[in-house]
């Protein structure tokens, strides 16, 4: 379909891609076109309840190399397709050299939200919700890297 797009976001902690998620279900987005990705720790966040027990497919899953990680929502497919986590970003649209930034951060402990999107003004409306909740290198499908860093 023409119009389709993903909005990206990077969180600093849970509790910021929470209010996120909390921000885009309010917004009228679907839990199936929300996905999180962040590092499992020791204290994981409940998958059964709470803003992401509403997400899609939630659940830890390994990825080679990297370790333990909760995951919801469309990237779940997307990693399992690829087997790598830049595989996966790239599979859902992202260039290369974004892809490895997110993965370096992620690495880090911090989360991403991606938001899928069937048309541009819900791509648009998706990257403000995410730039108003805290979210760092917001970033779109069709986005160059130039347009990423002026964002």
């Amino acid at each position: 379909m023409a119009g389709q797009g993903t909005a990206f976001g990077m969180y600093t902690s849970r509790a910021g891609a929470e209010f996120a998620v909390q921000a885009l279900k309010a917004a009228g987005y679907r839990n199936t076109d929300i996905s999180i990705l962040c590092p499992q720790t020791t204290n994981p966040p409940a998958t059964a309840g709470g803003t992401w027990g509403w997400l899609s497919g939630i659940g830890v899953l390994t990825i080679p190399g990297l370790g333990r990680f909760i995951a919801a929502g469309p990237i779940v497919t997307a990693l399992a397709q690829t087997g790598t986590l830049i595989g996966a970003l790239i599979h859902v649209g992202v260039t290369e050299s974004i892809a490895k930034g997110y993965e370096d951060e992620i690495k880090l402990g911090e989360v991403l939200v991606s938001v899928h999107c069937e048309s541009e003004e819900w791509t648009t409306g998706a990257r403000v919700i995410l730039e108003r909740t805290g979210g760092r290198d917001i970033a779109a499908t069709g986005e160059s890297e130039a347009d990423r860093k002026a964002s």
